[in-house]
């Protein structure tokens, strides 16, 4: 229905789901509808399925997602399940590179077959974490943004959008970042 601004979106079941415009927002179960507003031409109804990962290239503030510091690397958005989630990331040297997430009992799992260039990691979690590892590695915890983009590596917990960010460094085989948010 479209009516005066406001339109029902219908969220297919079978998963939750996250309002890209209201990121710290619970999940919603699918199955239901939910009503947006659409007054605002740029805000078109827009959801996220748990377990979606999304590669962007973010060269600034303007999306609300990086800063002018995610300038050449490249940002992964992670929402999560508990059920393993792949996605293939065609890169620029005309090969791909496999991704792997997965909500586990005690927070998350991300496996990247190789990391081309610095890359951050946005993943939706509920609670900040009490350790962030790159393999046997536990990254440098950092109090806000500011100290997150000048650092080389590290991670830091974004209240307002529900998120760890884990900043890696570029490597050339498979790591696995751990998440513990118990």
């Amino acid at each position: 229905m479209f009516d005066a601004g406001v339109s029902d979106v219908a969220l297919p079941a079978g998963a939750r789901w996250y309002d890209w415009w209201a990121p710290a927002a619970v999940a919603i179960a699918g199955g239901t509808t939910v009503t947006s507003d659409v007054s605002a031409r740029e805000r078109i109804p827009l959801y996220v399925r748990e377990g979606a990962i999304i590669p962007l290239d973010v060269v600034d503030d303007t999306n609300g997602i990086g800063t002018t510091a995610s300038a050449g690397a490249l940002t992964l958005l992670v929402w999560p399940a508990s059920a393993e989630s792949t996605f293939v990331l065609h890169e620029l040297d005309d090969t791909t590179t496999a991704l792997r997430a997965q909500q586990t009992a005690t927070g998350a799992s991300i496996t990247l077959a190789r990391t081309l260039r610095t890359t951050l990691l946005r993943i939706r979690a509920d609670a900040a974490p009490t350790a962030v590892r790159d393999g046997a590695m536990t990254l440098t915890p950092h109090a806000d943004r500011a100290a997150f983009d000048a650092a080389a590596t590290g991670a830091f917990y974004e209240t307002s959008t529900a998120s760890i960010w884990i900043k890696l460094a570029a490597l050339a085989t498979e790591r696995t970042i751990t998440m513990t948010t118990l």
